[in-house]
Order: structure tokens, then sequence, then C-alpha cells
């Protein structure tokens, strides 16, 4: 009989949100986060400690407690971010003199090489575009994954390179 007693004491004094893991249990833990600790509000910077609802009191926002990562890997993202960026920009700039010179522009002036580099710098435009979008897939992909598509834009660039300057 005592020792149900005490497991039935025990289990009062565990809180709700230990003992029913289906409850939303952030709000308690946020509170008792930040009871004895000086941290800013995301939105405005207030000093959130001893806040007493989950929300803040300067910018009204609410908050919730997270897990975040300490160094997020940027680094392959960006490596690809500006190979296609760097050909989507000229790409910019050549479909604006196309559009200029509309009237007076004809591929058949081009060499191969060179329609095939403005196709690929035009193209490069939605590339870009995508890649900043999909920056959250990306990084999620392995590290080896992120290296093979970070190469892809900067050798893309070297191979159609060569091509102009050999021919």
């Amino acid at each position: 009989m005592e020792s149900n007693e005490t497991t039935s004491r025990e289990s009062e004094s565990i809180s709700p949100a230990v003992s029913q893991p289906d409850s939303s249990p952030t709000p308690d833990l946020l509170l008792l986060f930040l009871r004895d600790r000086d941290y800013p509000c995301p939105g405005c910077g207030y000093n959130l400690r001893q806040l007493l609802s989950p929300k803040c009191p300067e910018c009204g926002q609410p908050l919730k407690l997270g897990v975040n990562l300490v160094d997020i890997r940027h680094g392959f993202w960006i490596t690809c971010l500006l190979g296609c960026s760097f050909p989507a920009g000229f790409g910019v700039i050549a479909l604006v003199v196309m559009a200029i010179y509309a009237s007076s522009f004809s591929f058949s002036n081009f060499e191969l090489s060179a329609a095939l580099w403005l196709l690929y710098l035009i193209g490069m435009i939605p590339a870009t575009v995508a890649l900043i979008l999909r920056r959250r897939a990306f990084v999620k992909l392995s590290r080896q994954a992120q290296a093979g598509l970070a190469v892809i834009p900067w050798v893309i660039i070297v191979v159609i390179l060569g091509m102009i300057f050999t021919s």
C-alpha cells in the first residue's frame, strides 16, 4: 500500500508537460528556460528574463522554444549560388541588350559556341532563382551531394569559356 501512495505522490509532483507528452509543453518550458536567463527577443531585442507568458511584452510577438543549429553550413550553397548568379547576371544584361536591339538582333550572326554561351547565361536566371528558393532543401542534402552541385556551374563555365576561346 505504501508503494502505491509513493507512486501517486511521485506522479503528482511530475509536471503535466512531462507526464502528458501529447500536450504542448513548449510555453511552460519556454518560461522555465527564461526564468533565470537573459535572452533577447528575436524580433525586437527586449530582454525576456522572467517572462510571464509566451509572448514578448515589448513587441507582442508570440515566442516558442526551439532547437537551432549552432553552425549552419552554407559554404557549398554559396559556392553554387555564385556559380549560378554570376552567369545569370550576364544573362540579364544580355536580355536587356537583346530587348533594346530586338529589331536588329539575330542568332544567325553567332557562332555555335557563342550562342550556347548566351543560352546558358539566360538559362541560369531561373536556376539562380530556384536555388535561392530551395536553400533549405539544398542545405539538407548530404555534404557530398552539396559539393557535387556546387561544382557543376563552375565546370560548365570553364567548359563553355574553353569552347569560346579555342574556336
